[in-house]
């Protein structure tokens, strides 16, 4: 059999779906007459947003007849590429998508996948000027004081970034940015509210913030206590959609590391200190953040915070 996993989210599980021995063995004859179709590039590259299609050999039998490699990456969108692509995304007609989306179309599905792009690029428009009336500027005073608690003013605990303790092939996969944030290597690719019981029931900034301040996640006002040491910053990003063609939103998270800088874990793919432009992310506000257009603020972990 074969599995095949559209690389798309960071924070929720990928769509994915499983492939039956006679489509999989006419799939993978159809890519080892065009090897090129294979994408080598390394995943930490790759960025937030669409990483193209993840096709795993989960049984033996149909490495004996095809010699290919038993995990594989296809990012090609044009030409002999796109009538691969397309050949695969046919399979998921017969198959369930194995994730809790239900409101996913085959047409929506292949769609993206087609239009997919990973060089998303957006303008952050800067602050509007406050009104320097002696009221408004107390006002900016008392907003620029809680910003300046929320962005790290609370007391907290940084480490320096070990991108080796989560990119080892047994935890890479199994973790996600959640995962990474707060600093829990669970393999559960974990998400918001699950070890609460209280999950997000839509995937939008109030929710997903919901649902890990239901975990343990601080928003200051107030700054958690010194006995929750030690307490990460950490910021919260969301994509509205991706596309049209994929009107399904995600969410992603990043941490605060002694280093200087934010680091940050893409869903399956390894941690990393940079952004979808390959810069070092020092402002998690106004770095390349592709498709996740939506800054959802700043937020503290705590000693008692539980995640799965």
């Amino acid at each position: 059999m074969l599995r095949v996993t559209v690389d798309l989210f960071s924070g929720r599980e990928n769509p994915r779906w499983t492939v039956d021995f006679d489509q999989a063995l006419r799939l993978l004859q159809t890519i080892a007459t065009a090897p090129d179709v294979i994408e080598h590039a390394d995943p930490g590259t790759l960025g937030l947003g669409y990483r193209g299609l993840l096709v795993d050999l989960i049984s033996d039998d149909l490495y004996r007849e095809v010699r290919l490699p038993t995990s594989f990456r296809i990012l090609s969108k044009a030409g002999r590429g796109s009538t691969v692509v397309e050949q695969i995304l046919r399979t998921v007609e017969s198959h369930p998508v194995a994730i809790d989306l239900k409101d996913v179309k085959w047409d929506e599905l292949r769609q993206f996948v087609i239009r997919a792009d990973r060089e998303f690029k957006y303008t952050f428009p800067n602050p509007k000027y406050i009104d320097p009336d002696w009221i408004q500027k107390i006002i900016e005073l008392i907003t620029k004081y809680l910003e300046w608690l929320r962005k790290g003013g609370c007391k907290h605990e940084e480490i320096p970034f070990d991108p080796a303790f989560w990119n080892g092939p047994a935890h890479v996969g199994a973790n996600n940015c959640y995962n990474f944030a707060s600093n829990r290597r669970t393999d559960t690719f974990a998400q918001p509210g699950r070890a609460s019981g209280q999950p997000a029931p839509v995937i939008d900034c109030a929710h997903v913030k919901a649902a890990a301040i239901a975990d343990g996640l601080v928003q200051a006002p107030p700054c958690p206590p010194d006995d929750q040491a030690p307490r990460y910053l950490v910021a919260l990003v969301q994509a509205p959609v991706f596309s049209p063609s994929w009107p399904h939103p995600d969410y992603h998270w990043y941490r605060r590391c002694s280093d200087g800088f934010w680091a940050h874990k893409p869903g399956g793919t390894p941690a990393r200190s940079y952004d979808n432009s390959g810069n070092t992310v020092y402002d998690p506000e106004t770095c390349d953040r592709g498709p996740y257009t939506n800054f959802c603020g700043y937020f503290y972990t705590q000693k008692k915070m539980v995640v799965s």
